[in-house]
């Protein structure tokens, strides 16, 4: 029996996006992701970004929901020293 690759995303600002956008692609690779990782930059992007737009709230509602995942964890600059 094949054994499943497991898969690990880091997460940009664009794809994030697309993920709260329902792009069906996007969604399904958030979904199967064995590790969802946010830079702490995407993390600022996502926030400043939020304010100057009508859907902003939502998608900090999504972010937060996102990160709330035990598969997921916000990516530091001490983290990013790591790898």
């Amino acid at each position: 029996m094949p054994r499943r690759l497991e898969v690990r995303i880091l997460i940009d600002s664009n794809r994030f996006i697309d993920f709260c956008a329902g792009e069906p692609e996007v969604v399904d690779a958030f979904e199967q992701a064995a590790l969802l990782v946010v830079p702490f930059i995407v993390l600022a992007e996502i926030r400043i970004g939020a304010q100057s737009i009508k859907r902003g709230d939502t998608q900090v509602r999504i972010l937060g929901e996102l990160l709330q995942q035990p598969r997921s964890e916000e990516h530091t600059s001490e983290l990013q020293s790591r790898f």
